[in-house]
C-alpha cells in the first residue's frame, strides 16, 4: 500500500472528473434506452426482481415463505425505492450515480495501490467508460450494487486510515448482494488482522471482532428472516447447489444456464429444480437438502467421468477470460445495436483480462500486501466463477480490481520499479491472446438472438402492437426456425394482426416441428387471446396424451375466460382426476364452482388446494370467506407436476 506523492492535492479533481465522465456517459446511456423497449419494460430477471420487490415494497417484508433462493440485498434496495415512488427512470437513475461511484472507488482504490495520480485517472476512466458495465446499471438487476460494494470493500482495505467496522460492513453488504463474495470475507479478515499485527494479539483480536460487528447485521438479518419464513435459518440462497449442477451436471457446457426440467429463471428454477430432487429422492426434501442433493448429484457426475470435467473446467475458464459477453439475460450487442452511445465506450473484457493478468505478475515483484491483497481477490473470483457457470454479468465485479492492479502494475515500471518489463509485456499479450485471437469453445459465432427477438414481441403484443410482434417473430425463426415456440407465437401474432392465411401457415409448420406437443404449446399461447380455439387444441392435446393433466387445466381455464363456466367444470374435474397433485386446478375449479353457486363443491376443491400447500395466501382468503360467491379472473397456465 502507497499514500500518493506530494502532489495528491489533485487527486481530488481526479476523482470528480472521472465521476463526472461516468456519470455523463451513463445518463446518455439511458437517455437512448428510453426510446427502445428496453427503457420501458423489465425484462426476464430484471422482471423477477421487480415484481418481488414490489411485493415486499406494498407490505409483504419477509418476502415470501420460503428462504431465499437469489441474494436478499437487491431485492430490498429495489422494495425501499419502489416503496418511495420510483419508476424504472429513476431506479435507473440512482443505479447511474451508483455506477459512477463505482468508477470514483476504481481511481481510488488504483491511487491507493500505485501512489500515481495518473494511474487513478487512468483506470477509474476505463470503467467510467467499460460499456458491459454501463449496459447492466440499465437493467434492474443486482450487478450495479454488487460490483460497487466489492470495489468499496478492498478501497476500505487497503485505505491508509484503518477502519475495521466499515470494511465488516462493506463485506456483509457484498454478501448479501452476490454469495460467491463468501469466499473474499475470511481472506479481508485476515488481512484486517495482519494490518495490527504490530499492535499486538490483543488487537489483531479486536480487529477481526469489529469488522464482524460490521458484517452481523447483514448475515443475521437474513437468518432471521429465512427462519421465521420457512423454518431454515440459511445464511447463503438455497440456489447453489442447482447452479453447481447447472455448471457441471452431465449437461452442462459452462455457459447454458438451462436445466432438461425447468425452464429459465430463477422463480422455475428454484420451483423445478427442488421438485425434481424430490422425485429423485422419492421423498420430500427441505430447502437445504434440496441444495445439499445437487451439489452430490453433480459431483457423482464428475467423479463418474473425470476427463469430461476436466475439459469443462478448462472451457469455463476460457469463457471466463473472453472477450464474448455472454448472457442469460438481455445481450449487451443487442441493446447496443439500439444504443449508439454503447459502441463508444469502449471498455469490455479485451481490456480488463490482460491488465488483470499484467497486474497479477506486477504483484508478485512487489512486497506489498494491499497488491496480494487485490490479487487473491481476482484469483478466488475468478475461480468461484469457473467453478459454476459463466456468464457475463458475473465477472463485472473483477473489472475495477483488475483495471487497479494492472495500471498500477504499468505505473511501477513507469517509475523504473515492479515487474521486469518483458514480463509485463508477455502477460498484457498473452491476456489479448486469450480473451481476443483465441475463439470461445462454444458460441465462437456469438449467441443465438432469436430468444431477444421473442422477447420483443411479447412485449409488443402484451401493448397491443401485433404487427411489430410479427415483425419480431419473423426475425426469430429466420435465425431458429427449428424452435416450436417461434412458429406457434407467430401465428398467434398473425391471427390478432388479421394475417389469417399466414397464421394457418405459421401453425402448420410449427405443428410439424413436434406434432405430439404442439397442439397444448399452440393453445396455452393462445389462451389470453382467443379462448374458444385455445379450448380446442387443448383438448386436443388431452385426446393425444400430451400432458393431459395441464391439457385439461388449459382447456377448462380457457372454457372459463370464453364464458362457458359448466364446460370448464367439467374440464377441470377431469383435470383434478387425472392430475389430483395439480394444485392449480384445484384452485380454479373451486373458483368456478363457486361462480356457478355450487359452494359446497368449491370448498371441497379449495380444501383439496390447502391440502397440497396449506400456507398459500390467496387460498386461505377463498375459504376464509365461507360460502359466499367469489368472481375471480382466471389463474394463469402454470405445468402440472
Amino acid at each position: 500500500m502507497q499514500a500518493p506523492p506530494g502532489g495528491a492535492f489533485s487527486l481530488p479533481r481526479v476523482l470528480v472528473g472521472v465521476g463526472a465522465l461516468a456519470l455523463a456517459a451513463r445518463l446518455l446511456f439511458f437517455l437512448q434506452l428510453g426510446d427502445t423497449p428496453f427503457g420501458r419494460t423489465a425484462f426476464l430477471d430484471a422482471s423477477y426482481y421487480d415484481a418481488w420487490a414490489q411485493r415486499i415494497a406494498a407490505g409483504d417484508w419477509l418476502g415470501g415463505e420460503e428462504p431465499f433462493f437469489v441474494e436478499p440485498g437487491y431485492l430490498y434496495l429495489l422494495a425501499a425505492l419502489r416503496r418511495l415512488g420510483a419508476d424504472l427512470t429513476l431506479i435507473r437513475l440512482v443505479q447511474a450515480f451508483i455506477g459512477a461511484g463505482t468508477a470514483i472507488l476504481t481511481a481510488l482504490l488504483t491511487v491507493r495501490l500505485s501512489g500515481s495520480v495518473v494511474g487513478a485517472a487512468i483506470a477509474g476512466t476505463a470503467v467510467a467508460l467499460y460499456g458491459p458495465l454501463v449496459h447492466f446499471e440499465g437493467q434492474l438487476l443486482k450487478t450495479t450494487f454488487e460490483v460497487f460494494a466489492a470495489t468499496a470493500a478492498l478501497a476500505i482495505a487497503i485505505a491508509p486510515r484503518w477502519r475495521p467496522l466499515a470494511l465488516g460492513a462493506a463485506s456483509g453488504a457484498a454478501l448479501v448482494l452476490k454469495s460467491n463474495f463468501a469466499v473474499i470475507v475470511p481472506l479481508l479478515l485476515a488481512f484486517g488482522a495482519w494490518r495490527v499485527r504490530e499492535e499486538g494479539r490483543r488487537a489483531m483480536a479486536a480487529a477481526v471482532a469489529w469488522m464482524l460487528v460490521g458484517t452481523a447485521p447483514f448475515v443475521a438479518a437474513t437468518m432471521l428472516r429465512n427462519g421465521v419464513a420457512s423454518g431454515e435459518a440459511l445464511v447463503l440462497p438455497w440456489s447453489s447447489g442447482i447452479n453447481f449442477y447447472i455448471g457441471n451436471g452431465p449437461h452442462a457446457d459452462g455457459l447454458d444456464p438451462t436445466l432438461p426440467f425447468a425452464e429459465v429463471g430463477p422463480a422455475d428454477e428454484g420451483r423445478a429444480g427442488k421438485a425434481e430432487a424430490e422425485r429423485r429422492a422419492g421423498r420430500p426434501l427441505g430447502y437445504a437438502e434440496s441444495s445439499d442433493f445437487w451439489w452430490a448429484e453433480t459431483w457423482r457426475s464428475i467423479g463418474r467421468d473425470p476427463a469430461r470435467a476436466a475439459r469443462l473446467l478448462l472451457d469455463k475458464t476460457r469463457l471466463a477470460l473472453s472477450q464474448r459477453e455472454f448472457t442469460d439475460n438481455v445481450s449487451f450487442y443487442f441493446v447496443r445495436d439500439r444504443t449508439p452511445v454503447l459502441f463508444l465506450l469502449f471498455g469490455g473484457a479485451w481490456l480488463a483480462v490482460p491488465l488483470g493478468l499484467a497486474g497479477l505478475a506486477g504483484a508478485a515483484f512487489r512486497r506489498d500486501p494491499g497488491r496480494w491483497l487485490v490479487g487473491a481477490y481476482l484469483l478466488l473470483q475468478v475461480a468461484g466463477i469457473v467453478a459454476f457457470h459463466v456468464i457475463d454479468r458475473y465477472r463485472l465485479a473483477l473489472v475495477p480490481a483488475a483495471v487497479a492492479l494492472g495500471v498500477t502494475a504499468l505505473a511501477d515500471r513507469s517509475r523504473g520499479g515492479g515487474a521486469p518489463r518483458a514480463l509485463l509485456a508477455g502477460a498484457l499479450a498473452i491476456g489479448l491472446a486469450v480473451a481476443v485471437v483465441l475463439p470461445p469453445p462454444v458460441g465462437a459465432g456469438g449467441q443465438n438472438m432469436a430468444g431477444h427477438h421473442r422477447m420483443l414481441a411479447i412485449d409488443a403484443m402484451e401493448r397491443g402492437d401485433f404487427t411489430l410482434a410479427v415483425t419480431e417473430l419473423e426475425s426469430a425463426v429466420e435465425l431458429n426456425p427449428r424452435v416450436q415456440a417461434f412458429w406457434l407465437r407467430l401465428a398467434v401474432a398473425q391471427r390478432l394482426a388479421g394475417d389469417v392465411p399466414g397464421a394457418e401457415r405459421s401453425e402448420l409448420r410449427g405443428l410439424a416441428l413436434d406434432p405430439a406437443r404442439g397442439p397444448l404449446s399452440l393453445g396455452l399461447l393462445l389462451a389470453p387471446y382467443d379462448a374458444e380455439r385455445a379450448a380446442r387444441f387443448c383438448r386436443r392435446a388431452a385426446e393425444s396424451g400430451d400432458r393431459v393433466g395441464a391439457a385439461l387445466y388449459c382447456s377448462g381455464e380457457a372454457l372459463h375466460r370464453a364464458g362457458r363456466t359448466r364446460e370448464a367444470a367439467a374440464a377441470l374435474t377431469e383435470a383434478v382426476a387425472y392430475a389430483p397433485r395439480f394444485f392449480d386446478a384445484w384452485l380454479l375449479l373451486g373458483d368456478v364452482r363457486s361462480g356457478l353457486g355450487d359452494h359446497a363443491g368449491a370448498r371441497q376443491a379449495w380444501q383439496a388446494a390447502a391440502a397440497l400447500r396449506p400456507d398459500d395466501a390467496a387460498l386461505r382468503e377463498r375459504l376464509g370467506e365461507g360460502e359466499a360467491p367469489i368472481t375471480r379472473p382466471a389463474a394463469s397456465p402454470r405445468r402440472a407436476s
